[in-house]
């Protein structure tokens, strides 16, 4: 019983954040990933607002979400996810343009 409470337990908590060629402790990923999940939402609600009033929050979405996407780069988290949507060329391309910090 204690070995199938195991499992599940690692499947629920350590198997995805550990699932990359740069594994993240689960405080690590789920801060991450609620953080950047609230700054979205809030620059997709500020896109809402442009949509509406285009003289205000210029770019802020757009940036927002390039700002995310760097981040993801950077993080040698997403290749495999990446390669589904971008071609090798243009994901080395960026990956050698992208700021590193």
């Amino acid at each position: 019983m204690s070995g199938m409470l195991y499992t599940v337990w690692y499947k629920m908590f350590i198997q995805h954040p550990n699932a990359t060629d740069n594994p993240q402790g689960y405080w690590a990923h789920g801060t991450f990933s609620a953080w950047n999940s609230t700054k979205l939402l809030w620059f997709s609600f500020l896109g809402i607002v442009h949509g509406i009033l285009p003289c205000v929050f210029t770019f802020s979405t757009s940036s927002a979400i390039i700002r995310s996407f760097v981040k993801l780069v950077n993080s040698n988290r997403h290749k495999e996810e990446m390669q589904k949507y971008i071609s090798n060329k243009l994901i080395e391309e960026l990956s050698g343009q992208i700021k590193k910090k």
